[in-house]
């Protein structure tokens, strides 16, 4: 269950609920208006223009361990596909959900370039699966891993110069 979130968090407002004594009956109703306020996303300022001139390039996929919607959020035009823990059965670093995302745009690991803010999930999960990785450092962080990233970003306009160097 570790890769579904939805059901994980139903578990834990459970137990809390219950745990302050409240009715164990609400965790339910808690758990399906969360993704009402979870896909209200501001999203970074540099976002939907790196998105508008990526998606013209390349076919774009949502790979996450979350459980947002890229159509709730807004966003789902700009993707090809989107791949979530909770459907894929397994979460990043696991080699088979980026195998997943490869698989949904019909290309080989080698040809893609996976983006992220995660060293581990990230990072080391798109280098174990084949995948070339970009680092989204936004906040400036040191990198401490074993793995290096292909390139590392301080945002998504950065992003854009490096993939379009590429070409």
């Amino acid at each position: 269950m570790g890769h579904n979130l939805t059901a994980s968090r139903r578990l834990a407002v459970k137990k809390l609920l219950v745990d302050f004594g409240y009715d164990r009956g609400n965790a339910l109703e808690l758990t399906e208006v969360f993704p009402d306020y979870r896909d209200r996303v501001a999203l970074y300022p540099d976002v939907m223009p790196a998105l508008a001139g990526l998606r013209a390039m390349f076919k774009l996929v949502v790979v996450t361990n979350g459980n947002a919607d890229i159509a709730r959020v807004g966003i789902d035009e700009m993707f090809a596909a989107q791949v979530r823990a909770e459907e894929a059965g397994c979460k990043k670093p696991a080699r088979r959900i980026f195998q997943l995302a490869c698989d949904a745009v019909g290309v080989v690991p080698a040809s893609v370039v996976h983006v992220g803010d995660h060293p581990v999930d990230d990072v080391q999960g798109a280098i174990e699966a084949g995948i070339r990785s970009i680092w989204v450092n936004r906040r400036g962080q040191h990198w401490r891993e074993t793995y290096q990233p292909d390139a590392e970003v301080s945002d998504l306009t950065g992003l854009v110069r490096v993939l379009t160097k590429e070409l």
